[in-house]
């Protein structure tokens, strides 16, 4: 399923979550939130980077605060409908991770006040 794929217009996730959705659509049970809320603490350790990073002044705050915002969100729970792999698929967890990365990563471009990108 290489290609282009329909990203849905409202959605956080990106093409990697899309398209394993449509190819190991496998149980129809959602992956675990404490799952997600584990990658998504790793991410909030990343982010101490982004605000490394801020800080030299190689990235823009409001990017910095939007992901460590989204970091946040997502460890506690937040956006859980934008997580659409499955549950074994899930498991597997490279598929969660990119499930949870890009949602976090589209995050500067909602809570920062500027479109994410054209899909």
């Amino acid at each position: 399923m290489l290609g282009q794929v329909k990203v849905p217009q409202e959605a956080y996730y990106g093409i990697h979550t899309t398209r394993v959705s449509h190819i190991f659509p496998e149980s129809g049970l959602k992956t675990n939130q404490s799952l997600i809320s584990a990658v998504a603490q790793i991410m909030q350790a990343a982010a101490a980077a982004a605000e490394a990073n801020m800080i030299a002044g190689l990235l823009e705050r409001r990017i910095d605060e939007a992901i460590v915002h989204a970091a946040d969100e997502v460890s506690s729970g937040g956006l859980s409908d934008q997580f659409i792999v499955d549950a074994f698929q899930g498991g597997a967890r490279t598929s969660t991770n990119m499930n949870v990365n890009e949602v976090i990563s589209s995050q500067p471009g909602w809570y920062g006040g500027w479109y994410r990108s054209e899909r």
